[in-house]
């Protein structure tokens, strides 16, 4: 079993700290050959913290596959809470709005930065870092 494909698995791990540095090091690798895993624990994962870890590594690797299954997975959630009668959202609902957003956005620049250099985005490692220092260890 290659790195990649052991990456992918650890996303499924029950330890959070397990999923996070498994999507860090698969957002290092960018490798487009993990868009359709990643699409597929998308749309399969319902716990918070993966699934925004999965939507920002789909923004950042920058596949346009990934916009459709981001959106999708976004109306679900929305879906959802009107269903369960809860219009407002939770925190976790927006933050993960919110990921999401930016991961489409990102996506979308880089299909319209063909000719120029992509401008750089702050990578999940200096996220999850800027979190920490803003809302302690």
């Amino acid at each position: 079993m290659g790195e990649r494909e052991r990456l992918l698995r650890l996303l499924s791990a029950s330890d959070e700290a397990t999923k996070l540095s498994a999507a860090i090091r698969l957002e290092e690798i960018g490798d487009e050959a993990v868009i359709e895993p990643l699409i597929q624990i998308l749309n399969s994962e319902y716990r918070w913290l993966p699934s925004k870890a999965v939507a920002f590594v789909l923004g950042s690797i920058g596949d346009k596959r990934a916009v459709e299954a981001l959106t999708m997975r976004l109306e679900r959630m929305r879906s959802f809470s009107r269903m369960t009668g809860h219009p407002e959202e939770s925190i976790e609902e927006r933050d993960f709005r919110n990921v999401v957003e930016e991961a489409i956005e990102k996506i979308h620049e880089r299909e319209e930065c063909t000719e120029e250099p992509i401008p750089r985005r702050e990578t999940l490692r200096e996220r999850i870092g800027r979190a920490r220092i803003e809302w302690g260890p």
